[in-house]
């Protein structure tokens, strides 16, 4: 019987990254279509790197920066999980000068991490630049 709750485990946790990375690849290609230019200066990048005879590879990826960027930047505007997984303290701590007491649970909204640059501006338009 456990054999196939670990196959149920499994299945889960593909399926959830299954489906986050298409609705992040979705999102890709609707901002792409959205901004040209910005299209346009990841081909370019893409071209100058990887060129046409070939496919990437994992070793292209430090020199394809802007797409890099851009990908961080489409991840950081869409946000799919607004809040974290649930932490646990593991011991009495403080948190932001707030006293934690051991086995509080922790679940901290993404949002505001994914919206401020380190200048303290709200972000909330799309530019790969920040990266």
């Amino acid at each position: 019987m456990s054999q196939y709750k670990d196959k149920g485990k499994r299945y889960g946790f593909q399926s959830a990254g299954f489906d986050t990375t298409h609705k992040k690849i979705r999102w890709l290609v609707l901002y792409m279509a959205a901004y040209p230019a910005v299209q346009g200066c990841v081909q370019e990048g893409i071209d100058s790197v990887v060129g046409q005879n070939r496919p990437p590879v994992l070793a292209d990826k430090p020199r394809l920066v802007y797409t890099e960027a851009v990908i961080q930047e489409v991840m950081r505007i869409v946000t799919m999980v607004p809040v974290s997984l649930p932490h646990y303290a593991i011991k009495d701590s403080k948190l932001c000068g707030f006293h934690v007491d051991k086995d509080t649970v922790d679940i901290l909204n993404m949002f505001p991490f994914l919206t401020k640059q380190r200048s303290g501006e709200i972000l909330t338009t799309f530019d790969p630049s920040v990266f």
